[in-house]
């Protein structure tokens, strides 16, 4: 999402060359963070900082200041539970008009006013089959919970890039696992909502909430129901992406948890029909091994760049 961003950025920007990127996730009881060079090619440090909400300014100044971040750039990543996304038939209007034209398509299906919404779109890069329209996807947040991270990254003293959304950092980190294009299939699961991404290097072709939350496992009477559950939604978008979306089958499912004290990938293997996989989060953020990302994915995945000659 760009459009809150690039209008506020004029006003609250700062200038100078860039010495790292800063990826950041603006929780309820927290910051999540990870820390990349300007290029953003790999991830150098990553962590959490417990807080409430209204001490994330003090606690986003301490970590500028432990790591020498005064001249980073930052790249917010919304969580799913900060926005809402429809995909939508493409209105026939230029593509500078096109955010506008889907505002209106989303009037009726947010649960707040519209007023309220800044929405932006990103496409789909297939047509469907059924002989339906071009779809893009629309997405809508509260102006206000954007106006306020916005202000919180430049009372920091650091200069705001982007607000992006949970499928769009999950790509930048799925591309590491395809750079030749062959297809990638990655399901991130945390506890507020699980989310499943499927495409070809750094095209994004399908993306679906799954119904699991990690809490979920805490009953263990329930555990191998709810593990059936999301086995057969994760097959219900194998099938879609194939025969509807006309894509090759990834050969490789990767999952990734934010608490990782269950075995999810091997349970999720007893269901599937695809080989199944932990993400191995050192491998694809450059870090050393044994460090793992926890709640702070999101915000790796907001820092690390495709290469342009890729896009």
């Amino acid at each position: 999402m760009g459009s809150l961003v690039s209008g506020l950025r004029a006003r609250f920007g700062v200038g100078g060359k860039a010495s790292y990127r800063l990826g950041l996730e603006l929780h309820d009881d927290g910051i999540a963070w990870a820390i990349g060079p300007a290029d953003g090619s790999r991830i150098l440090n990553i962590g959490y900082e417990s807080c409430l909400p209204d001490m994330h300014q003090e606690a986003l100044e301490a970590l500028v200041q432990e790591h020498h971040l005064k001249k980073a750039e930052v790249f917010i990543s919304l969580m799913t539970e900060q926005y809402q996304s429809f995909p939508v038939e493409s209105p026939n209007v230029p593509a500078e008009e096109l955010a506008s034209a889907v505002r209106w398509k989303l009037k009726d299906s947010l649960d707040y006013d519209l007023g309220e919404a800044i929405v932006d779109v990103f496409d789909f890069p297939h047509e469907p089959a059924g002989g339906r329209g071009r779809l893009v996807h629309g997405v809508a947040a509260h102006r206000s919970m954007l106006t306020q991270a916005v202000h919180l990254v430049h009372e920091s003293g650091l200069s705001l890039q982007k607000i992006d959304i949970a499928e769009l950092a999950l790509r930048n980190l799925a591309y590491r696992l395809d750079p030749q294009g062959e297809g990638f299939a990655l399901v991130y699961l945390r506890n507020s909502v699980g989310l499943l991404i499927l495409g070809q290097g750094h095209v994004l072709f399908l993306a679906r909430r799954v119904n699991f939350r990690l809490s979920m496992m805490a009953d263990a009477q329930q555990q191998d129901a709810s593990i059936q559950s999301l086995a057969l939604e994760i097959q219900r978008s194998l099938d879609y992406y194939e025969s509807q979306l006309r894509q090759r089958p990834p050969r490789s499912l990767y999952v990734q948890a934010a608490d990782d004290q269950y075995p999810l990938a091997n349970m999720l293997a007893n269901y599937l029909a695809i080989g199944v996989e932990p993400f191995a989060s050192s491998d694809i953020l450059g870090m050393e091994s044994g460090t793992e990302p926890g709640e702070s994915l999101l915000a790796a995945g907001a820092v690390l760049q495709i290469p342009e000659e890729q896009i």
